[in-house]
This record gives structure tokens, sequence and C-alpha cells, in this order.
């Protein structure tokens, strides 16, 4: 049989020569892209430095003849101004000719040591003389004869007033320098005059070229030359020549440059040689290394490469070599692995399908050992496969049914008996035992030919507890059913009783529930009273979907007429047709006979209770009309309008029969509120109402009792604090009934506040707060109940008719408000009006007045609700 490895290591030969011959072309092109873009990037790197360095170098090179014009242009102007300020001594110096000029010239700070020699010429005795003021040079001219100074005066031009350069007088030629250099001095000539257009004398200054330039020339490493020349009518005169080793072939003339400066009034013409220094030059030749620089890394970097590619191309040989032999054992090893993982998958999926089955599967020996189990071993048991191979599966059987199953499992061995089925008892890690189904349905062999027995154990313990409890269940429903006091029932859609309990049954009047189905046929017709509305209840069942309620008249059977309340759906099918109706229904006959009586004993009492309040209106209308005649008799008797009244004792009793008509006209007025709020017939007359101002008012009313009492009464309730909508009058009678009742229970030296807040929902509280007396929750209650008192000390001392938090309570109810109390025994009271926010004037300060009620509110806060009256 051929080998079907040989094939692929044809193709593998033959892949690999390909692979060769593009490897080689590829080896060949990198090279050559490594010498071709390192050539390129040097000779654009040598191009491109070699433009910025020659702009260096031109630059350099321009920078030496600029600075020589700078310089010599400096130095010859600071000459001229040097030979002016030393006319300008002369002239204004004292004394005669000669020595004293000199004096002064060489103690002023005039810089006159640029010049080599310094000269005054002027005439004596109508010749012209010359006398010198400085001298430091060893330069041979006669300055000193006569002949130098009228050769002076006759080279100024007549009527000239500037310095004037005189370059070939007599008495000087062009000499060799100390340093080699040719020069000839030159004279400097300023005219002095001496009064109108006449030239009184000449000012002279000799001037050495070189020295002037010699700290100059001592710093210039890059020049070559220096020529400085004076030329008149095309014939130059060379008054300065400086020259380098250039002569001698060291240095090289790089540029020449020629510019004109004035050297007094005159011009002198100057050319610059300049030539590279090595700095220069070391610029210069960086281009042309770094092409040497890049040329050399360039073919350094492709023969790497060469030498890369060549000892790449002897490994690839030796890995194609290896390759192979590596190829033939990977075969070998990969068909290896390949057939164990296909047996390792096969035994995992087995085992996974023998684990993922609930019931217990076992292989034995034929002595009944345990040879293998599932994972549903655990599951049932609780005890690992593993601690369990080995042993007699009898042995995990219960007691009384081991024999049986060893009887049964010889017989299947010895071939007397088919595979079987039996249900006994297993154990578990508990030591309980739980009901299972054993079935042993095989016999085979194995490789070695040993008999092998194949099995089940199904867990039938949760179906037979399964089995109790729906058998339980149903015993319990059933019971309740038949022994709840409600009616239950189930109802075709043509209205006949499918099944129902005994309740029904009694509510409808019938001895027993077969009864009840056999007589009634038509339960819409012959039960309800009002079948109509039976009909639409069913028909809202249907529409609705869920639960509905009614209450409905019903017929029992001997005719009477009942009232019940019932509850049905609609029972639908997976097709969504109706298939029954179930329900339940109560008797609510007595409910319903209660709730009558009700309504008719409220109708009563609201009767009374208006007749009530209307007879005590008609008596307070009457009682009022006595009364204003009560007190107004007594108040004439007791002022004595129509005379003084014969005994003292009438006084006192007129003024006791008008004080008693007072009060008793206070509670008829009182119970006439009261009785007109309870009818309807009072009506607010609202307004804006300023609380501030309101509170203040009812303090100044209550001030001979609050001075009598010796009580603090402060009116906290801010300037700014919003303004109420209500009745101006209904609120001062509110505030003055909370008021007199807190002065009347707060000991004498105690205190009354009154303020006001915005509460959290934006309406308004008005507080009343003392340290009075307080009350427990009793007191409460009965002070909160018409004409309810409370009997102490105070209430002896000053009676009431008890209506008056009664009336406030109604009174703030009229405002849509509440009166709330807090008291504590012997602590003090707090009284509170509520009023709803739709109350609240001036909405937009309420924010400023919750910030001033929190600064000025100083009510007690008491710990429990309590109040008095």
């Amino acid at each position: 049989m051929a080998d079907p490895s040989d094939g692929y290591q044809l193709k593998e030969k033959s892949k690999g020569k390909r692979q060769g011959g593009k490897k080689l072309l590829s080896n060949n092109f990198a090279q050559l892209m490594v010498f071709f873009n390192g050539l390129v990037l040097t000779l654009t790197a040598y191009f491109t430095l070699s433009v910025f360095v020659s702009d260096i170098v031109k630059e350099s090179m321009e920078r030496l003849p600029t600075e020589a014009q700078n310089y010599i242009s400096d130095r010859f102007s600071n000459l001229q101004q040097s030979l002016y300020a030393t006319g300008v001594l002369i002239s204004v110096a004292d004394g005669g000719m000669g020595k004293n000029y000199a004096d002064v010239i060489i103690t002023s700070p005039v810089k006159v040591h640029d010049f080599s020699q310094l000269m005054l010429i002027a005439k004596d005795q109508d010749k012209w003389a010359s006398h010198e003021l400085f001298k430091k040079s060893h330069v041979g001219v006669d300055t000193g004869t006569q002949k130098f100074a009228e050769h002076i005066a006759t080279r100024v031009p007549s009527g000239y007033d500037q310095a004037y350069l005189v370059v070939d007088f007599k008495g000087i030629t062009e000499y060799e320098s100390d340093l080699g250099n040719m020069q000839r001095p030159v004279a400097l000539v300023r005219p002095l005059p001496s009064g109108g257009d006449k030239v009184g004398g000449y000012l002279v200054g000799i001037v050495e070229i070189e020295n002037l330039l010699m700290d100059w020339l001592d710093n210039q490493s890059g020049l070559v030359g220096l020529n400085v020349q004076y030329q008149d009518n095309f014939v130059s005169f060379p008054l300065y020549q400086y020259r380098t080793g250039d002569e001698k072939g060291n240095i090289s003339v790089y540029s020449s440059n020629q510019f004109q400066v004035l050297f007094g009034s005159t011009p002198v013409f100057v050319s610059v040689e300049a030539a590279m220094t090595e700095r220069e030059s070391f610029i210069k030749n960086i281009p042309f290394l770094l092409l040497v620089f890049g040329s050399s890394l360039t073919l350094i970097g492709t023969l790497y490469v060469r030498n890369n590619q060549r000892q790449s191309s002897r490994l690839s040989v030796m890995n194609r070599t290896l390759a192979q032999k590596n190829f033939d054992l990977s075969v070998e090893v990969k068909e290896r692995e390949r057939l164990n993982k296909a047996l390792k998958k096969a035994e995992r999926e087995n085992r996974a399908i023998l684990d993922s089955v609930n019931d217990i599967i076992f292989e034995t020996e034929a002595e009944g050992n345990i040879l293998f189990l599932n994972h549903a071993w655990k599951d049932v048991t609780g005890m690992q496969p593993e601690e369990c191979i080995g042993n007699p599966l009898f042995y995990y059987l219960h007691p009384q049914d081991q024999e049986e199953q060893k009887e049964n499992f010889s017989l299947m061995i010895k071939g007397k008996k088919q595979a079987y089925r039996s249900f006994v008892r297993l154990s578990s890690r508990e030591g309980s035992y739980r009901a299972v189904e054993l079935g042993v349905s095989m016999i085979r062999h194995d490789e070695n030919k040993n008999m092998r027995v194949v099995g089940t154990v199904t867990d039938v313990e949760e179906r037979r507890r399964a089995e109790q409890a729906l058998s339980e269940a149903e015993r319990k429903y059933r019971t309740i059913i038949e022994n709840i006091a409600g009616g239950i029932y189930q109802l075709s859609e043509e209205g006949v009783y499918l099944s129902a309990n005994p309740a029904m049954a009694k509510i409808l009047g019938y001895a027993s529930p077969s009864d009840l189905l056999a007589s009634v046929k038509d339960v819409n017709r012959k039960i309800y009273k009002d079948s109509r509305k039976r009909m639409r209840f069913l028909r809202d069942v249907e529409d609705f979907g869920d639960t509905q309620s009614i209450e409905i008249e019903v017929c029992k059977q001997d005719g009477s007429v009942i009232w019940v309340t019932e509850s049905a759906r609609a029972v639908y099918d997976d097709d969504g047709q109706l298939i029954f109706y179930e329900g339940s229904m109560s008797d609510i006959t007595e409910r319903k006979e209660v709730e009558m009586k009700l309504r008719e004993a409220k109708v009563q009492s609201d009767l009374a209770s208006r007749a009530k309040s209307e007879f005590l209106t008609n008596m307070s209308h009457e009682l009022r009309t006595p009364l204003n005649a009560i007190i107004g008799f007594s108040e004439i008797i007791k002022n004595q309008a129509f005379g003084p009244v014969g005994g003292q004792e009438y006084l006192d009793y007129a003024q006791d029969i008008h004080d008693g008509g007072k009060k008793l006209l206070n509670v008829i007025n009182e119970i006439l509120d009261v009785s007109r709020i309870e009818t309807g017939d009072r009506t607010l007359n609202e307004g804006v109402v300023d609380l501030k101002p309101l509170a203040q008012t009812c303090i100044d009313l209550m001030g001979p009792k609050i001075e009598a009492n010796e009580l603090i009464v402060m009116n906290s309730i801010p300037d700014s604090f919003p303004a109420l909508i209500g009745e101006e009058l209904a609120v001062k009678q509110m505030v003055m009934n909370l008021l007199s009742n807190a002065v009347k229970f707060t000991p004498v030296g105690g205190r009354v506040t009154i303020s006001a807040e915005i509460n959290s929902s934006g309406g308004i509280r008005l507080s009343i707060t003392d340290t009075g007396v307080g009350l427990d929750e009793e007191e409460i209650e009965k002070v909160l109940s018409p004409f309810g008192q409370i009997e102490n000390q105070h209430s002896k001392s000053s009676s009431g008719t008890g209506l008056g938090l009664t009336l406030v309570d109604a009174l703030v109810k009229l405002h849509e408000g509440n009166l709330e109390l807090f008291s504590q025994k012997g602590i003090g009271t707090t009284a509170t009006l509520i009023f709803p926010p739709r109350r609240v004037s001036k909405r937009e300060n309420i924010a400023g007045a919750q910030g001033d009620a929190m600064r000025h509110h100083a009510h007690y806060v008491h710990p429990s609700p309590k109040s008095e009256n």
C-alpha cells in the first residue's frame, strides 16, 4: 500500500525549489533596495547640507568687509571729531601761541593720542609757521619748518571750513612699517577762522593708518589684505597696504570687496581681501564628509544584508531538511493523537450520555459485585459511585428485599429467568430508604469472555410522594368545598349548573347539591329576580376577562327573595372557546337590612340635627331681644343716667345684671354662629387679611386681662409675611378665642406668643403658644366637644361656655383649613390655625417669609399633642 506522505513529500520538494528561486530574487532585490535607498539618502543629505553650508560660509565671509567698513568709518570720524574739539579748545584758550596750547590739549579729555603728531600753523609776520602741540610717533616728518606750514596752507582750498585730507605734502614719502606693510602718513587739516572769512590758522594732525587700525587688524583671522588709497585726478596715492602670507601661497583669497569712506571731508577708497578660516574651511568640507560617511554606511549595509541573506539561505536549507524529518514524525504522532482523542471523545460522550440519564445504570459481575455506576447513583443515594465499586449490589437493598433479589439474579444468570423488574427499597447515605424500581435487562460478555449483567434503577420515591400529596390535596379540597360557608358553582353557557357545593344548595333552599342540579335547568331565569341585570353581569364577565362581582336578588326554592353577593369568571379552552362560568355566592340579606336601617336612621338623625339647629337659631333670636333690653336698662341704672339711685346695693345689682346679660349674650351669639355654620347659612365675606396688624389688635383688646395677669405677650409675625385670603372678622374671632384661652389658663408671669410661618406645602400656620397649665389626652377630647369645659382653679375664676374651640374649628374649616392642638401637662399649649396654599396672597414673598418666620418664631415646641379650652 502506498504511503500517503510520499506525494506530500514530492509536493514539498517542488514547493521548496520554487520558494528557493523566489527567495534568491527576493534577496537580490533586497540588496539592491538597501544600496539604492542608502545612496539616495546620502546624496539628498549631501546636496541639502551643501546649500545650507554655502549660505553659512557666504554670510560669514560677507561679515568681514562690512565690519571693516564700519570700523574704518568710525575711526576716521573719531579723528575728525577729535580735531574739531581740539580746534574749539584752542579758540577758547587764553594765552599766546605755543606751549600754552599744548598744555591745554594734553590735559583736556579730547582724544588726541590717535594722531602721531598734532600742530598749529599760523602766520607770524606775514609768514606761515608751525607750532608742535603733541607728538608720539617716530615718523621723520619735519613739521616745524616754515616750508611745511606754507605747503599745508597752500594745499587747503581757500574758504574751506571743514577738515581736509592732505596726502602728498613735502617731507613725507611712502615707507615700510615695522610689520613690513607699506604705508603713507597723511595730514588731516582743519582751518581755524580768526574773524570774518579769513583763516587765522590751521590745525594739522599727522595720522599713521597702521597705528589707527592695529587693534582691529590683530583680531581678524580671515583678513588677507587691506588697501587704503586716495585718488585725485585719476592719480592714486596708496596710503596703507596690509598683506598676509598669501604672497607665499599659504592663503588663497576667497572674496574681495571695495568701498569708499570719508576721511575728514575727503573720500578714501578701501579694498578688503578675505580668506576662509579653519572653522569655515571645516564647515565647507562637512557635506563632503557626510557624502563619504553615507556612502560608506550604504556599502557596509549592503554587504551586511548580503551576508545575512547568505547565512539565511544556508539555514533555510538545513531547516527544510529538519522540517521534512519533523513532518514525517508529526504525521505519525498526529495520527496516534487523533485516534487517542477519538477514543477519549467517545468515552466522554458515552459517559456524558449515561450521566445525563435520571435512572441509575449499573453493571455487575456474575457474582453481583458492582463494576460500573453512572452519576445518577449519587443523586439518588448521596454516595459517590467510586465508593461503591466492587461492593455487592444487594448490599444496598433493604434487608427484607435482599433474599428475593438474589434469587431472581441467580435464576437469570443460569438462564432460567428473563429480564425482570421489581419494586425494592434502596438505602441512602443518611440511612433512610427510598422506593425504587430495579430492572435487570441484559447479560453480556466482555473481551475476556467474562459474564457481565447490566440493569437500571429508577427512583419512584418522588412519584410515590406526589401521588400521596395529590390524593391528600384532593381530599382536602373536597372537604373545603363541601364545608365552606359560601356557595361555589360551575355553570354552563346555557345556564345549567355543572357542579355546586352544599353551601350553594343551602343558600338557594335546596336539600343537597344533587337536588339543586336536578331541579334547576335555566339558572338565569329561574334563580335571579332581575334576569336582565344577570345577563348584563355575564356579558361583563366575558368582556373584561377577570373576576367580576355583583350584588343581586335571587329566588329561593320556596319562592322567598334574598340578597346575595356573587363573584364569577369565565373559563376558556386553549382555542379561546368558552367552557363554563365558575363563581361563588354569599347570602348578604341581613347586611342589606342593616344598611337600610342605618340609612333610615341617618336621615332621621340629619332631620333631628337640622331641627335642633333651627331651634337653637330661633331661640337665640328670641333671647337676644329681651337680653338687649336687660343690658340696656341695667347700663342706664348702673350709669345713673336719670339721676342718682337710692342705695349702693342697687348699683351693684345693676352691675351684676349688666355683666350677666353680656355673658349670656356672648353665649347666645356663639350658639347662633355654630348653628348657622352647621346649617350652612354662614358664608364668608372674603378679602385680604394682614395677619400682623390683626394679631396686634387682638392683643390690644385683651390688654386689661393681660395686665391683670402680668403676662408677657409677643407678636412674632414678620412684617413681610404674606397676607391671608379670608374673612377678617372670622379670623379675628378665631384669634381672639384662642388668645383668650391662652391668657385665661396661663399663670401670672407667664408668656404667650403669636407667630406665623409658611409650611412645606406653601400654606400658612398661625400659632398661639402659651406656658399655661396644659392638658392631657382625655381633657383634649373634652374641650374639643361642644360645651366641653375643664374644671381647675383658672376655669373657676373665669367661667366660659365651652363653645370657643368648637366655633374656632368650624370657622377654620369654612376657610378650608384645620385646627391643630399640641399640649403637655404642666408645660403649655400651642394652638395652630392651618390654612391651605390657595389662601396665601403674594406668593412671590413666601421664600422671604419662611426665612423671617424662622428668625422671629418664638413659641415653645412640645413633644406630645395636647390642648385646652
